[in-house]
């Protein structure tokens, strides 16, 4: 049986929809956000994924990138 996923888990999820909704709206692939964030290709792709873990340095900088604020990437204020 699968185990239900704990709330970072979901959290890290619901904020890769955004950030690759984000690219998405700015018309920017993962090669030029990786550019303008000094991430690699995979980090970003595992941010898209959620697989990765987001800390805030890392939401200031994608945020930055994609002219969106850490609220709206974090869906605070969506309901």
């Amino acid at each position: 049986m699968a185990r239900a996923p704990n709330h970072d888990e979901a959290l890290n999820r619901a904020m890769g929809i955004r950030l690759t909704q984000a690219m998405e709206e700015a018309d920017m692939d993962a090669r030029e956000l990786a550019r303008l964030t000094g991430y690699s290709e995979e980090q970003i792709a595992a941010f898209q994924d959620g697989s990765a873990t987001f800390y805030v340095g890392d939401i200031k900088r994608l945020c930055h990138a994609l002219d969106k604020t850490p609220h709206w990437l974090l869906g605070w204020g969506l309901h």
